[in-house]
């Protein structure tokens, strides 16, 4: 048995992952702190894909009433911190008695040795939390427990509340469930711990404590501990905060530098009431005080609430779409028709659907419905998610009602998803309907390509670059042309391949005439996920001369590839204008949402201009010169 100071290590993920999934992992020993996937493990540090929650300045006031600064809830004092254990196959077992939460605690008996540390000390006089916390390296488990107290006459222990946790597997408390902690969450993996921070890096989120919470709890947490029914003010267990990527870290050194880069990356989760602003660290005589005091300075207006995408719960409002359950496949009702929006949809759109009410849920009417996504890319992906949708038709089945068309507002959609439909009535009865949904992956520079005008016996080549935006590889079917006659697809793209996510490539296209005099059109056509639909539009025009004629000649119309491309700040754009119009130049997602303008009724000439991306998440982006009714594009990559 090793106590205390247990050297913590970074290992990495291989198998099933992309090499931009790869990060390091907690790990006891050889053993995992759960999977790479966990919420407790998810890098939370993409804005894009974690946003600032709605809430959040709501939630950081209140917080900040009790107490403004951030604030080490552990230290060199062997009282200070919450301590744990670790043991294997030999230590005995011994049986625990509840005589608190017992209807919510996992029976035993548990691996826990007589001489096991205590949360503030193992004396009576200590009316504290008294947390016991045993990590069971031969069973891959966790056990914690609350107010746990050494029987007097034998090895056997008593407490409030008892959880065990498997180490190597996403499973989570049942919904409305406590444990050792308030919200119903493990405690170990959230700690600071000694020996990860010597080692320069925290890889997993943090635990912390507010002052004062509502009745409410937001997955992964299971359980609520507040006083306030006032959910859009005081925090629910659950929530997760961010050191804001703007935060300077310049200042700080050694152990405070560790733990603050920590916060930024993987954040920290409200567990449990107490002191605001207190994060928690595991008991150990090494830590250096001074070192951890600069982290008193951080003020929690430094923080930002992370939106994770699920929705709040209370308990008279749970949802039947447990985080420790996931549907390995759709099925059931709910499926007769496949929703599908485009890509310009995927930030405002309407999909639509219809279920059965196969168990007559909708007898009486006034049921209560939710909806949420299963999202089919990979970890973490694959998870619920509530704040991506919302209910158009919130009354959802009438009494008597045997189907209903589900109509579903969509925003921020990431990948192809499976849609799950909770219907309970008003006896409490529930049950939930799958259905799909398919999200359109692929994004072009440009939905229109014209050639211009050349020879009837000259040919032309030029490009549109295709995207997926998805955080998911999709496998594309197929993608032609339409006529396939003056345009033609070069440079081999295959029939069918995958398309890996975020990733780019080029269409390189040719015009050629072959003789004939005349203005033709084609069309680009994708096939994937199961329907078909145009990609971009191409056109060009062919004369009796050998004359190449664009619409807007490259020596008064251009725009050349920015400098340095990649980058991470600072990019040089040079482009001449044409004399007939003003020009302007603005930078575009991957989504066409405008990010930067840089020129405007600019003049006749050439100029350059500088884009600068601070505060923009690392991807592509679009360039786009216009004067009068033509255009230029570039793509430019942002590396973070």
């Amino acid at each position: 048995m090793k106590k205390l100071y247990l050297l913590f290590f970074a290992s990495f993920l291989t198998a099933g992952f992309t090499s931009t999934m790869l990060q390091a992992q907690p790990v006891v020993g050889t053993h995992e702190i759960f999977p790479a996937n966990n919420p407790w493990n998810i890098d939370i540090s993409d804005t894009v894909k974690y946003p600032t929650n709605k809430l959040s300045n709501s939630y950081i006031t209140n917080i900040n009433q009790y107490r403004q600064f951030l604030h080490p809830d552990f230290g060199s004092d062997s009282t200070y911190g919450i301590p744990y254990e670790v043991v294997g196959a030999a230590q005995p077992l011994v049986t625990m008695t509840y005589n608190l939460y017992g209807s919510e605690s996992d029976p035993g008996p548990f691996p826990i040795p007589p001489s096991a540390l205590v949360e503030g000390g193992r004396s009576p006089s200590n009316n504290g939390d008294r947390h016991v916390l045993i990590v069971d390296t031969a069973r891959n488990k966790l056990y914690e427990f609350w107010q746990a107290v050494k029987d007097a006459s034998d090895n056997n222990w008593s407490s409030s509340n008892g959880a065990t946790f498997d180490l190597t597997r996403n499973l989570y408390r049942p919904d409305g469930w406590t444990s050792g902690d308030a919200a119903g969450l493990p405690i170990f993996p959230g700690l600071v711990r000694y020996d990860e921070v010597q080692a320069g890096a925290i890889n997993h989120a943090l635990r912390f404590t507010v002052q004062k919470s509502s009745k409410a709890w937001i997955f992964p947490a299971r359980h609520e501990a507040g006083s306030s029914t006032d959910t859009t003010t005081y925090p629910p267990m659950g929530l997760r905060l961010r050191l804001k990527a703007g935060f300077d870290l310049s200042p700080y050194t050694g152990q405070s530098l560790v733990i603050l880069t920590a916060l930024k990356k993987y954040g920290m989760i409200v567990a449990d009431n107490g002191s605001a602003w207190f994060i928690s660290g595991c008991t150990d005589l090494r830590w250096d005080d001074n070192a951890l005091s600069p982290i008193k300075n951080v003020p929690g207006s430094a923080f930002e609430v992370v939106d994770m995408g699920y929705r709040i719960e209370t308990n008279s409002d749970t949802i039947s779409l447990p985080g420790d359950s996931l549907p390995s496949s759709t099925g059931g009702t709910g499926n007769s028709i496949v929703p599908h929006l485009a890509s310009n949809q995927l930030t405002n759109g309407v999909l639509t659907t219809q279920v059965t009410d196969s168990k007559g849920l909708a007898k009486t009417g006034d049921n209560k419905t939710g909806i949420g996504w299963l999202y089919a890319g990979p970890p973490p992906d694959t998870t619920y998610n509530f704040n991506d949708t919302v209910l158009v038709n919130p009354a959802g089945f009438a009494a008597g009602d045997t189907t209903w068309q589900v109509q579903v507002q969509v925003a921020n959609l990431r990948n192809n998803a499976h849609g799950a439909l909770y219907l309970a009535d008003q006896s409490g009865n529930d049950t939930t309907y799958y259905f799909d949904y398919t999200a359109d992956s692929v994004v072009v520079s440009t939905d229109f390509l014209n050639f211009g005008s050349i020879g009837k016996n000259a040919f032309m080549f030029d490009s549109i670059l295709m995207f997926n935006p998805l955080h998911v590889s999709v496998r594309i079917d197929s993608l032609y042309l339409a006529q396939g006659k003056q345009f033609s697809i070069i440079g081999g793209v295959p029939p069918q391949f995958t398309f890996q996510a975020t990733a780019t490539r080029p269409i390189n296209m040719k015009f050629s005439p072959g003789g004939v005099v005349g203005t033709f059109t084609d069309t680009i056509m994708i096939r994937f996920n199961l329907f078909t639909r145009p990609l971009a539009i191409i056109t060009g025009t062919s004369s009796s001369t050998a004359v190449y004629e664009p619409s807007a000649p490259p020596d008064e119309l251009s725009l050349s590839q920015n400098a340095p491309n990649p980058f991470s700040q600072n990019t040089l754009l040079s482009f001449t204008a044409p004399e007939s119009a003003s020009a302007s130049v603005n930078v575009y997602d991957v989504l066409g949402r405008q990010v930067a303008a840089l020129a405007n009724n600019v003049s006749t000439g050439a100029h350059t201009t500088i884009f600068n991306a601070t505060g923009l998440p690392g991807g592509v982006y679009f360039a786009r010169l216009q004067a009068g009714g033509a255009m230029r594009q570039i793509m430019m990559n942002v590396v973070r």
